[in-house]
C-alpha cells in the first residue's frame, strides 16, 4: 500500500508541475519581437538601396552565406514595394519567400515572410534607416521582426533562445550591410 501512495503522490506532483509548466507557456505574449541596430558610416539613401532591392541581400545576407547553394528566384519588380525574393536552400536556410509590402524612401522597407520549410510560419520584418547626423552621412539602421505565436511556437521560445539565435543572424546581417554599404559610392545607383 505505501509504495502505491508515494507512487501516487509522484504522480500526482508531477501532473501539478506539468501543467504549471503549460500553464506559463500559454500565458507568454501572442507576439516575439525581435530588434537589433547598428550605425553605418553611408548616407541613408546607400543603405536604403541595398535593402530595397533584394538581389542586394545575397551581398550580406546572414542566410545566403549559410548555404551558397540557395535557390533564389526574383518576381515582380525589382526594387520596392512588390518585389519578391523565393528561395530554397538546405535544412539551415529552409524554404519561403519575402516581399516587400511597403517602402519609403529612404527611412524604412517593411517585407512580409512566409515560411515553407523547415516550418511554416508568417512573420513581418522592418528595417528603420535614420540619419544620426545634420550632413547625412552616417546612418543608424534597426533591423526588426514581429511575429504572432501559437502554443507550439511559444513552447519552442521557452526552450529555445530565439531572440538570441534570431537576433546573432541579425546581428552578422547588419554588420554585412555596414561593410558593403560603407564601400559603396556616397550617391547609390538608380
Amino acid at each position: 500500500m505505501r509504495t502505491r501512495n508515494k507512487l501516487l503522490i509522484v504522480l500526482v506532483v508531477l501532473g501539478v508541475l506539468i501543467g504549471a509548466f503549460l500553464v506559463y507557456v500559454a500565458v507568454q505574449p501572442t507576439y516575439v519581437v525581435i530588434e537589433r541596430e547598428v550605425v553605418i558610416a553611408a548616407p541613408p539613401e546607400v543603405v536604403y538601396a541595398q535593402i530595397e532591392d533584394l538581389r542586394h541581400w545575397d551581398a550580406w545576407s546572414p542566410w545566403a552565406k549559410l548555404d551558397p547553394q540557395m535557390l533564389q528566384t526574383f518576381e515582380g519588380p525589382q526594387k520596392g514595394v512588390g518585389a519578391i525574393m523565393k528561395w530554397s536552400g538546405d535544412d539551415k536556410v529552409g524554404s519561403g519567400q519575402m516581399t516587400i509590402v511597403k517602402a519609403e524612401a529612404p527611412k524604412s522597407v517593411v517585407l512580409e515572410l512566409k515560411f515553407f520549410k523547415p516550418w511554416e510560419g508568417k512573420a513581418k520584418s522592418l528595417f528603420v534607416i535614420a540619419a544620426t547626423d545634420e550632413k547625412r552621412t552616417t546612418s543608424r539602421v534597426v533591423w526588426g521582426m514581429n511575429a504572432e505565436r501559437g502554443f507550439v511556437e511559444k513552447l519552442v521560445n521557452v526552450l529555445m533562445d530565439i531572440d538570441g539565435m534570431i537576433g546573432a543572424d541579425y546581428e552578422k546581417g547588419l554588420a554585412g550591410l555596414k561593410a558593403v554599404a560603407e564601400k559603396s559610392p556616397a550617391t547609390p545607383v538608380p
